[in-house]
């Protein structure tokens, strides 16, 4: 067994006879997202909203996870629950999907896009035998969701602590929330690239009441409460006097000797607001150049951030399908630079070596491709390519010998639903009915069962009121409904088979045959 640390410690030995738990406690990194305004774009089209979120589900969310080394532990429609055990990791996909989310919603109207909230936290979690997650850091994880922007992410402390010397995004103090059901506040850093950092926060108050979140000024000083709201990386910070009348709401119940001590000591009270918020805006704006400086020092690539936003641009007017991205994974792989797995879907590690390949070829390194270096990874891989051609086209068609050589007895049984036309004949035979009839039955078949119902039961056919058909597999059950000379019905079955659009049933008495109505 090895620590979080990676030592090797020798195994716990439980003394004899004490119970062994059905659990486990592990540190892990826990990402919770959110869909912003789902119930409004499920009631603006649910079809649409639906596929949507089932694409993103299958080419966004899952690849980036998994590539990442992250465990998906439970994804809904609108929200995806997922574990780390790398605290990187974690920022890192968060990232990811945000901006391949941002290209996605490139092509949307502005109503119709799919924003994602993002909310990360690092904690201890009890993980039972089912691999569920429960504790404190997934309730904390899930309000810090919450609090993000609509298509943004927002972080914990721990989080931040963790991973902002080793990245080269961006932290912006978010402040300290209260939060419904946690019972100490949260300080939360919005994660920005780079190239975004500039971009204000979203300060709705909208989604800010509806997610149940409070801000807390930075200091309360002496029996006024000045609040001062720093806002970290947008250029300013806005402050707030206290108003008079609440100085007077408060000194109301005073004696007048107290309420003149009060007024004279508000001008200091004032000055000393100032001087402190001077120097918390001081005090960031120094911490947030020493984070900037070691970042860029650390940064691997010198590409500035325009480059990359152009050579995505560029890609993207490409149009590459999954089975173009997936040949140039082979094609990457065959050359040495491995993307472990060609799933037609470019995440973290594809974009990886794509930018080692293009540093290899003396390109610039953007982790995007040109048209030109499309053609050029294809040329130079058309080797490994062909085989690759070659080994599917082997694949394809021992498949195709597999499929056509399967008896058709061993072959799934169509679908039997649909409108079917036909006769119901009984007594012909002369063995068994006084006056032969034949009925011409429509019978409506949904979940491979359907009743057809007669117009009038008569004398003329044998009190027919309704014929039944009902299939299990291939085999079919006809049942004939009918007075019998009484008022409690009788029941005549018939059995047959289903054979494509064809169905037959008889007894020694009546016999049936429909056929499927190919326009319905």
């Amino acid at each position: 067994m090895s620590s979080p640390t990676g030592e090797d410690r020798p195994p716990v030995r439980l003394p004899a006879g004490a119970p062994v738990l059905a659990h486990r406690r592990r540190l892990s990194a826990i990402l919770h997202a959110d869909l912003a305004g789902y119930v409004r774009l499920m009631a603006g089209a649910e079809d649409r909203t639906v596929s949507r979120l089932k694409s993103v589900r299958a080419e966004v969310w899952r690849p980036a996870i998994e590539a990442a080394g992250g465990r998906i532990v439970n994804i809904l429609a609108d929200s995806v629950l997922a574990e780390f055990s790398s605290a990187v990791a974690a920022v890192a996909v968060a990232v990811d999907v945000q901006q391949r989310m941002a290209r996605f919603n490139d092509v949307l109207d502005e109503e119709q896009r799919l924003m994602f909230r993002i909310g990360l936290h690092l904690g201890e979690v009890i993980v039972d035998e089912t691999e569920t997650l429960f504790g404190d850091a997934v309730n904390v994880a899930a309000r810090i969701q919450l609090m993000a922007e609509p298509g943004g992410i927002a972080v914990s402390t721990a989080i931040r602590d963790a991973t902002h010397l080793q990245i080269d995004d961006i932290f912006i103090d978010g402040g300290k929330r209260h939060a419904k059901n946690v019972s100490h506040s949260l300080r939360i850093y919005h994660v920005r690239t780079r190239e975004n950092a500039s971009r204000p926060l979203i300060r709705a108050a909208s989604w800010i009441r509806r997610a149940g979140v409070a801000i807390r000024g930075p200091a309360l000083w002496g029996t006024s409460a000045a609040a001062t709201l720093l806002l970290v990386g947008t250029g300013y910070l806005a402050s707030t006097e206290r108003p008079r009348a609440s100085v007077n709401s408060m000194t109301s119940n005073l004696s007048a000797g107290a309420q003149s001590k009060a007024e004279a000591e508000a001008p200091l009270l004032r000055v000393a607001e100032e001087e402190a918020a001077k120097k918390t805006a001081a005090d960031a704006a120094a911490k947030h150049q020493a984070d900037q400086a070691l970042a860029t020092a650390n940064r691997p690539t010198t590409v500035p951030p325009t480059l990359n936003e152009e050579a995505a641009t560029v890609e993207g007017r490409l149009r590459l399908e999954p089975a173009d991205r997936q040949r140039l994974q082979i094609a990457l792989t065959s050359l040495g630079f491995d993307t472990r797995g060609d799933d037609g879907v470019f995440g973290p590690r594809s974009r990886e070596m794509i930018a080692n390949w293009q540093k290899a070829h003396n390109r610039r390194a953007t982790g995007f491709v040109t048209s030109a270096q499309q053609q050029a990874l294809l040329k130079e891989a058309a080797t490994a390519l062909s085989k690759y051609d070659e080994q599917k086209k082997v694949e394809e068609n021992v498949r195709t010998v597999a499929e056509v050589s399967e008896p058709p007895a061993n072959r799934p049984p169509e679908s039997a639903d649909g409108l079917w036309r036909g006769t119901y004949d009984c007594g012909r035979q002369g063995n068994g009915s006084s006056v032969p009839f034949t009925l011409k039955p429509e019978i409506l078949l949904k979940g491979r069962t359907g009743t057809w119902y007669t117009a009038h039961p008569s004398w003329t056919n044998d009190q027919t009121f309704g014929i039944n058909v009902s299939i299990d597999g291939t085999s079919v059950l006809v049942t004939r409904l009918n007075f019998g000379g009484s008022a409690n019905p009788s029941r005549t079955p018939l059995s047959g088979r289903l054979a494509g659009n064809s169905i037959q049933a008889s007894n020694n008495v009546c016999s049936m045959a429909l056929i499927r109505d190919a326009s319905r």
